[in-house]
């Protein structure tokens, strides 16, 4: 990923191949896989998104699992979707960036975040069963320092991506 940065420095392109030098025979070859690699990698892309959102959709409507209208539907749903992102956004690399703000940021950071939030999470002992509620200030004062940490970061992440979006879209926008 970082190669092409290595070879050619600042003036590398969002499209790498767009730097490399078209005289080149390995370069043509290239040029011709690349459709090849993208049309076996798509579906491959596609099948877990679909499984995903199929699973939304039958938690709510039971009397679509496993049907056929619910799997052309989505299919049909995420080839246009992916149909218009390719023709709004001509630049691979704002494509890449919203990629990376989105996926990247709930993937590494909000995700773990708060699973490790709700699994070491210090509930209050038994003991006192006559309290039926238990004050937040009690629950918050029982948990680790890692703990906070993880907190911390969640707070943080969740914060700066609304920031990193509306960068990015500063300078799409601006050029």
């Amino acid at each position: 990923m970082i190669a092409p940065y290595y070879a050619f420095g600042d003036t590398v392109e969002s499209n790498f191949y767009l730097s490399l030098p078209v005289s080149n025979i390995a370069i043509h070859i290239g040029y011709i896989a690349l459709p090849f690699a993208v049309l076996t990698a798509f579906p491959l892309l596609l099948f877990p998104a679909r499984q995903s959102i199929s699973s939304v959709i039958t938690y709510y409507f039971p009397r679509l699992q496993d049907t056929l209208k619910l799997h052309i539907g989505t299919t049909v749903a995420f080839l246009v979707i992916c149909t218009a992102l390719a023709i709004i956004f001509e630049d691979l690399g704002a494509t890449i960036q919203f990629i990376g703000i989105i996926g990247t940021n709930f993937l590494a950071f909000v995700i773990p975040c708060f699973v490790y939030l709700n699994i070491c999470l210090t509930r209050p002992s038994e003991e006192n069963s006559t309290q039926s509620v238990t004050s937040w200030t009690k629950v918050l004062a029982k948990q680790s320092f890692e703990w906070y940490l993880a907190l911390a970061l969640l707070i943080t992440s969740l914060l700066f991506f609304p920031l990193c979006l509306t960068g990015l879209l500063y300078s799409l926008i601006n050029g």
